[in-house]
């Protein structure tokens, strides 16, 4: 792999980034009411999707503590704005697009911050079901990047469904940029 583990996790994350920063810009351009409608989804509707990947990036941030209890990004006062909560952070998209925000960039920080030694260290995490599981620490990253990735497809689907274009997951735009 071409520049290691933190090179690519650092990529993926900036990538997640903007990829988020699109996605919500095409978003905007529908009313709440689109954005709220039941589109037989997970979670319902476009809302209830942003709601469940944010609220599921929060909780990840939390359980990579153990890898770096002084991690700035793990410590910043932004995150501790959040809490955690298996509920919706929010019904305003407004609220949503500033939270990603946030999020996104702790990610970028959080990977620049992580040590590339440690990616194959093994931690444990509690699930959302209460489970334990042992894991290296990329796998973990991997399921996480992976999971905005899986939801932002959902999204695109939805988008395309409605007559809604964009191109939020150019590839090719986001490596000439």
């Amino acid at each position: 792999m071409s520049g290691g583990w933190k090179a690519s996790y650092e990529h993926r994350a900036e990538y997640s980034r903007r990829m988020n920063e699109a996605l919500y810009r095409e978003l905007g351009r529908l009313s709440t009411k689109a954005l709220k409608r039941d589109r037989a989804s997970w979670f319902g509707s476009l809302t209830g999707l942003l709601n469940h990947i944010i609220v599921t990036d929060i909780h990840w941030l939390d359980r990579f503590r153990p890898l770096a209890a002084d991690a700035p990004p793990l410590a910043d006062g932004r995150l501790a704005a959040f809490t955690l909560e298996w509920k919706p952070l929010s019904d305003d998209f407004t609220v949503l697009q500033e939270g990603r925000t946030v999020i996104d960039r702790l990610f970028c920080e959080w990977f620049a911050f992580f040590p590339e030694e440690e990616y194959g260290r093994i931690f444990d995490y509690e699930d959302s079901g209460g489970g334990i599981h042992s894991v290296p620490a990329a796998r973990a990253f991997d399921f996480v990047l992976m999971h905005q990735n899986y939801h932002r497809g959902q999204i695109s689907q939805i988008l395309d469904e409605i007559g809604l274009p964009h191109s939020f997951a150019d590839n090719s735009e986001f490596e000439r940029s």
